[in-house]
């Protein structure tokens, strides 16, 4: 049965670039071993240098995601992201839309959505938010982010020490505690939390650590404020 394969070699050759491909084949014959085919066939394509290189460039740049735009966590959201922003504001700042609908029509809890924002994987959390009789509207509950790119405005990032953390935001309202999503878990022991309360706008600065080490952000509206 023949067996066949192509070759391909580069020659720069002056302003070009020669491409050299060989077909050739393999007969297999049971009990009379294998032989190459005695007249191999060659081809050859001149290519311009530059323009090869402008499509192993194009090529390259569209193999490779946008990097994200640098943009700061605080206590009230991520960039122009913010808690407590309709859907309607925040459709504004994404290229697709998102579609919101009431989780349950028997409470105010809302779909959760991830979208992505100038480079960043973000999980929202919505709820209908009660503006007045007859006067309600979908906004943002809560922001999650674990892009390890992120950071605030003072400095602190993906990686940072807990305590480190906590040493930084001294004089702060702040809550450390477990991570009651870990409770079941036998390691849980590895997980925590710090709340900053930005008492203000309502709002509080979540910080996750696995083993004392800063992981993601998260936001939210504080319940009752």
């Amino acid at each position: 049965m023949p067996q066949c394969a192509a070759p391909v070699a580069a020659v720069v050759n002056g302003g070009f670039v020669d491409l050299w491909i060989w077909p050739y084949c393999y007969n297999f014959t049971p009990g009379k071993g294998e032989y190459q085919s005695p007249k191999p066939t060659c081809y050859v394509k001149r290519t311009p240098i530059l323009l090869l290189c402008l499509w192993l460039g194009c090529h390259a740049m569209a193999q490779t995601p946008a990097p994200a735009v640098p943009v700061a966590v605080s206590s009230t959201g991520i960039g122009e992201v913010k808690v407590n922003m309709t859907l309607a504001k925040l459709n504004a700042l994404l290229p697709q839309p998102l579609q919101v609908k009431r989780a349950n029509a028997a409470d105010a809890s809302m779909d959760t959505m991830t979208f992505t924002y100038k480079g960043y994987t973000i999980v929202a959390e919505f709820y209908w938010r009660y503006l007045g009789e007859e006067r309600n509207e979908t906004a943002v509950y809560s922001l999650y982010c674990s892009d390890a790119r992120l950071s605030t405005k003072s400095g602190i990032k993906s990686g940072n020490d807990k305590f480190e953390v906590v040493k930084k935001l001294d004089g702060y309202n702040l809550n450390l505690y477990p991570d009651w999503r870990y409770e079941g878990k036998a390691d849980k022991k590895r997980y925590s939390v710090l709340s900053l309360m930005d008492g203000d706008a309502g709002t509080s600065l979540i910080m996750y650590f696995d083993n004392n080490k800063l992981y993601a952000f998260e936001i939210r509206v504080n319940e009752g404020c």
